[in-house]
């Protein structure tokens, strides 16, 4: 955990100093350096980052729907905005300073219900079609 507190002051500064956002939930194995979870919500979006035996991973999914299924990685979130290509779901410093200035239009993905449905749908199809070219087509769809 503390690994992970070290990663979420040093490079999210915009998500803890707004007031919206808050940490409402924390997990470790009780290593300092890997295995550990923060979740941050605010009114539109939660942020999960976690340290996951080492690599560092931040996903979004709407506050109003945080359904397993509706959690997206901000590799898949950069892909769906900008058409940016991550070659893996380890978040990059490069990755935090995009969220940073682009945070409204991940917001604005889940501003209202409307939205947050047909984002949700369209992620989770980018997130298939992904899956589809890394790894061919799922034998149950």
């Amino acid at each position: 955990m503390k690994h992970l507190l070290e990663v979420f002051l040093k490079y999210f500064d915009f998500l803890y100093l707004d007031p919206q956002y808050r940490i409402v939930d924390s997990s470790s194995s009780g290593s300092a350096t890997t295995d550990a979870q923060l979740v941050v919500a605010g009114n539109i979006l939660s942020w999960s980052l976690t340290n996951d035996r080492g690599q560092i991973v931040l996903a979004t999914a709407p506050s109003s729907a945080t359904a397993p299924e509706n959690w997206f990685r901000l590799s898949i979130i950069r892909r769906f905005l900008d058409g940016t290509r991550a070659s893996d779901a380890a978040v990059s410093v490069e990755a935090v300073d995009w969220l940073r200035a682009n945070i409204t239009r991940v917001e604005s993905l889940f501003a209202n219900p409307p939205t947050t449905k047909a984002s949700c749908e369209a992620l989770i199809a980018l997130e298939n079609s992904v899956a589809d070219e890394l790894f061919g087509p799922a034998k149950d769809r």
